[in-house]
């Protein structure tokens, strides 16, 4: 079963202005309000954005560079994007998500306009979401091999992974992260498996619709967590 809608009201909120003529790009943890050390915790930052309106394709995204400057892995990301037109009026809400992190990478996001005139948008606002604790993978639970297809634009990521943490995993997810040549990650795909006995493998597959990036992928992790959720 694939929980993925289920991102927007799981993460936690953590501040991260709109981007637009009117507001700061700027995305960071919230500040701690019970003395709590918050070294441990991941920490974003929005350090590159351009809104993108292709004509010729009749496609707009919102293309932005997200960076955990924080000492851990995060978990799941959200970024939440509202489009407007010349005339300030609201089109549309759309989403992407990353299922983690890691501690200075580097996640070159894209936002796909999905309303019926992508030419129409002129200017947005973007919220994000994370959850700054890093993705809970229990001693026993691992990835016992995966590979990578491109087809089309889609990307493919098969594999097995097994369990032997002495007990049942009743939620256990799969993230297949994709990067390109230089080591930044592009997007992933995620799959989520329930009820996995005690010295169990199974197999899996996860798919990332790469529109026109299937073809940057360079390299793949897989890997795999108790569930968030």
């Amino acid at each position: 079963m694939i929980r993925r809608d289920f991102l927007v009201g799981a993460a936690a909120l953590i501040g991260m202005a709109g981007i637009s003529s009117r507001m700061t790009p700027v995305m960071a943890a919230q500040e701690s309000t019970d003395g709590e050390d918050d070294s441990d915790e991941a920490i974003l930052d929005i350090t590159d954005h351009e809104l993108v309106v292709d004509d010729e394709a009749s496609v707009t995204y919102l293309a932005v560079t997200v960076e955990n400057v924080g000492d851990v892995a995060s978990g799941w990301i959200t970024l939440e994007t509202d489009w407007y037109d010349s005339r300030g009026d609201y089109l549309d809400t759309d989403l992407a998500h990353l299922g983690m992190l890691s501690a200075g990478k580097t996640w070159q996001a894209r936002v796909y306009y999905d309303g019926s005139d992508a030419t129409s948008v002129t200017d947005f606002t973007v919220d994000g979401r994370v959850d700054p604790d890093p993705l809970t993978v229990p001693g026993g639970l691992e990835v016992i091999e995966s590979d990578v297809e491109i087809d089309g634009d889609d990307v493919v990521v098969t594999g097995r992974f097994g369990n032997d943490t002495g007990e049942t995993q009743p939620n256990v997810d799969v993230i297949a992260l994709l990067f390109d040549d230089e080591g930044v990650v592009l997007g992933d795909g995620w799959v989520n498996e329930t009820d996995v006995p005690n010295g169990e493998t199974r197999s899996f597959e996860c798919v990332w619709d790469g529109r026109d990036r299937a073809d940057d992928v360079a390299d793949h992790t897989a890997i795999v967590t108790s569930s968030a959720f």
